[in-house]
């Protein structure tokens, strides 16, 4: 992961208010919806949160968003040799 995508993670971290956030957001209207599950520890304070939520505060969803965008945003080597057992 490049320097630059971390820090992004980082910000996007750092500007949540940990505490002042609910440990879960959901909808009990849906049925058949991803859930996410972040766990946060910040300067000693462990945080939890549970989404089921079509609409988590947009602090959340761009925590999520940033999370979502690592598997395109990595440089994958497929030319390294495998291991032979």
């Amino acid at each position: 992961m490049s320097a630059e995508f971390i820090k992004e993670i980082v910000d996007s971290i750092d500007a949540l208010n940990i505490s002042a956030l609910d440990s879960n957001y959901v909808n009990k209207y849906l049925t058949d919806f991803p859930a996410t599950d972040l766990g946060f520890e910040i300067e000693g304070i462990k945080k939890r949160i549970h989404i089921f939520h079509e609409s988590p505060p947009q602090e959340i969803q761009k925590v999520m968003d940033v999370i979502n965008t690592f598997e395109n945003r990595i440089k994958w080597d497929f030319s390294a040799p495998t291991k032979q057992h």
